[in-house]
């Protein structure tokens, strides 16, 4: 099985730590783990600090040209949404969901064999940071509105943001105990629900 995990900085393994930030061991992120209790999975990682869920042509150009660089992929993992979130003046869940849905449209319109599975981003604690509060997603309002999402879309769906996670100081992105459950997690799902289909 092929596996493409698409994603942000929290796909790419980004370690906020230290002087100056950098990144975590790449067999240490939450893709290569889950690729580890997957059989017979092969895993490819396209990520990106910073990166928004795709809106242009160009943004389109780019993750299809990660699949089809992948020959031939099984299963799109996409966990996006947390930068559209959180850099959006006025935050509001189904607005980002909903540019989920187009996203997924396009896929499904391109790549209609391809099984897609939608994970919610773990969730941004920012409720006791001074003027960052809309931004804090662990109400689970962004999570529910990407479950109706993947229910509407036919997806399968990951809830990342109901799993205990380890979050770094941050309380944006996972610690590398965050990486090594969240991967653990999502590779038993792969495992459990993927292979058999």
């Amino acid at each position: 099985m092929k596996i493409l995990f698409y994603g942000d900085s929290n796909t790419y393994g980004y370690d906020p730590r230290g002087p100056v930030p950098g990144r975590y061991d790449e067999k240490k992120i939450w893709p290569m783990i889950a690729g580890d209790c997957i059989a017979d999975s092969e895993v490819f990682i396209e990520a990106l600090n910073g990166r928004r869920l795709p809106s242009s042509d160009f943004d389109f150009e780019v993750i299809f040209a990660a699949i089809d660089r992948c020959e031939e992929v099984d299963v799109l993992g996409i966990m996006l949404g947390t930068n559209d979130y959180i850099c959006s003046l006025m935050p509001e869940p189904d607005v980002v969901a909903a540019k989920m849905e187009d996203v997924i449209k396009k896929i499904k319109a391109k790549y209609p064999d391809l099984r897609i599975l939608l994970i919610a981003p773990p969730p941004v604690k920012t409720a006791t940071v001074c003027g960052m509060q809309k931004y804090d997603t662990t109400d689970g309002r962004l999570s529910k509105a990407y479950e109706k999402t993947a229910e509407k879309m036919g997806t399968y769906f990951f809830d990342a943001a109901k799993e205990p996670l380890s979050m770094a100081f941050d309380g944006v992105h996972l610690s590398e105990d965050g990486h090594r459950q969240l991967g653990r997690r999502i590779g038993e799902y792969i495992e459990s629900k993927l292979q058999k289909d």
